[in-house]
């Protein structure tokens, strides 16, 4: 992949699978490896849970190997940013009350050890904060973005009447949707009921109208 030749959305919007990559292999390590400590206790206990337990460490095991090639993945990436002297950058939280951030580490986010999920908006790499807000409405972060006007952090869009509450939130029914696969993903909106696509990389559907 020759970066120079590529263009900074391009790519964020690769560096965005990445990251995809590493926290779905995050998530496996951590549920699994609270199984593991359960089926510990059960076993402590008398419980014939050995086999169970095996699989589940080999189920840590492969996520392990699958985030460290991710995190090896992304190298590449980060000497890129460095040698152009970085960009901006913009990343939505997940909720039903999402906020832009300009980076993965604000003080608001990562509350009590807990990773907060965010999906990327590689669309919007190395643009204003005025075009963000443009793009995705007055959800600004006010720590990440202390110099913004109010009417851009106070989350309202002047078409906001026009579109779902759902829009760019993932606040979808996950037995309906479609997830995991490398194209065709949607998520089927708990508040307009249409299934709405999700951006490559990201979990949150895209802007629609009701």
């Amino acid at each position: 992949m020759d970066f120079t030749q590529m263009t900074i959305t391009e790519i964020d919007a690769k560096w965005s699978e990445v990251y995809a990559e590493q926290l779905k292999n995050e998530r496996i390590i951590a549920l699994q490896s609270t199984a593991i400590e359960r089926l510990e206790e059960a076993r402590k206990n008398g419980a014939s849970v050995v086999d169970l337990l095996a699989k589940k460490q080999k189920v840590v095991e492969k996520a392990k190997k699958a985030l460290s090639q991710a995190e090896e993945e992304e190298k590449p990436f980060l000497g890129e940013f460095e040698r152009r002297g970085g960009w901006s950058r913009f990343y939505i939280t997940r909720g039903s009350k999402p906020h832009i951030h300009s980076s993965m580490f604000c003080s608001t986010c990562n509350k009590d050890g807990k990773r907060t999920e965010f999906g990327w908006l590689p669309e919007l790499s190395g643009l204003s904060e005025e075009e963000a807000v443009k793009e995705h409405g007055a959800i600004l972060c006010t720590v990440c973005f202390p110099s913004a006007p109010v009417h851009w952090t106070d989350g309202r869009t002047k078409d906001d009447d026009l579109y779902c509450p759902g829009s760019r939130t993932a606040d979808w029914d996950n037995a309906k949707s479609r997830r995991g696969y490398f194209t065709g993903n949607y998520g089927h909106c708990n508040h307009c009921g249409k299934n709405v696509t999700t951006p490559r990389g990201s979990i949150y559907m895209n802007k629609h109208k009701k």
